[in-house]
């Protein structure tokens, strides 16, 4: 039971007065949006109203849904939580800007290290000695980036160029445009979102050698061209399940400006599949090639990357895909 608390402004006394009002007690009256009168009840000075909750049936469907949710939120936090990651509509991710390569994997990375959006915005931080969170200095996001002193000043220069990064009384922003850890405001209809789980996409950047971040910069820069529910990589990622066109190899490489030759292309696929993260003990490829009724067909595991809400789905997809016995 939950009490009602009801307090009576007398100073609007005479402006809320009912002209018809001819009663020497208080009253509790129920109208209902009809104009109906539901409950007409004399109230003595020894009683207090108390208004008795019913207890909502759901539906099987609702329950699901409920269930659902709930689930799919301690999904997330066992990945770390996550960020949201913008990209313009049917374009590889940064085209728009001059950044290199290299470095796409290492600001996404980065991103991970974001504060709240009704915090502070933008701003990259770490745990300090008390493990609260402190803002990420210089010396710290280069330790963190694990990029020797030349390599780490181009990174950080490429950044600030293309206002990815910027800087405000040595403390450091990721732009949130781009990427933000809160709710995401309207987007314009070019621009999609999607999840970056933390936990995953630090693991891969931190079991990655420097040399290596090109050649994962290739998985995110299809983010765009992601299906939303079963991450199968196609052209049309917002469709129907049973609508989408999946890309093969060779629309994959064009996208990625690849020379168009089946060495090149079978040599992505395999350094792509080299890229691996652990789940509950288990490990997982990032990247996954199959093939059904000599189609191809390829997937960028939810595991990392997730626009869905489904966790079912998205644990039937990991597990059928990219779990390697």
């Amino acid at each position: 039971m939950k009490e009602l608390n009801i307090n009576f402004d007398y100073e609007k006394e005479e402006e809320n007065k009912l002209d018809d009002w001819n009663r020497n007690k208080n009253s509790l009256i129920v109208i209902d949006k009809k104009g109906i009168i539901k409950v007409d009840k004399i109230i003595n000075d020894n009683e207090e109203i108390i208004i008795k909750r019913r207890k909502r049936i759901l539906t099987d469907k609702q329950k699901n849904f409920l269930n659902q949710s709930d689930d799919f939120k301690n999904h997330c936090r066992s990945l770390g939580g996550y960020i949201h990651m913008i990209y313009y509509k049917n374009e590889i991710v940064f085209n728009d800007i001059n950044i290199d390569k290299a470095n796409i994997s290492r600001i996404m990375y980065l991103a991970t290290f974001v504060d709240y959006n009704d915090k502070k915005e933008g701003l990259l931080t770490t745990k300090g000695s008390s493990y609260k969170s402190v803002p990420m200095d210089r010396k710290k996001m280069r330790e963190l980036l694990n990029l020797g002193d030349t390599a780490f000043k181009s990174f950080l220069k490429n950044c600030k160029d293309n206002e990815l990064i910027y800087e405000v009384d040595k403390k450091f922003y990721i732009n949130p445009i781009y990427f933000n850890k809160g709710n995401v405001d309207l987007l314009s209809d070019d621009k999609g979102y999607c999840r970056l789980f933390i936990n995953t996409i630090r693991e891969l950047y931190i079991n990655c050698k420097p040399s290596q971040h090109k050649t994962l910069t290739n998985i995110y820069q299809l983010i765009p061209f992601i299906h939303y529910s079963n991450n199968m990589i196609c052209h049309n990622p917002e469709c129907l399940e049973n609508e989408a066109k999946p890309m093969n190899l060779k629309d994959i490489g064009m996208k990625l400006k690849i020379e168009n030759n089946r060495t090149n292309l079978n040599r992505l696929t395999k350094e792509l599949e080299k890229f691996k993260v652990a789940i509950e003990d288990k490990e997982y490829k990032l990247f996954a090639y199959v093939k059904v009724s000599n189609k191809d067909f390829f997937f960028i595991n939810p595991y990392v990357i997730y626009s869905g809400n489904n966790v079912e789905q998205l644990r039937k997809i990991a597990d059928t895909y990219f779990f390697r016995d």
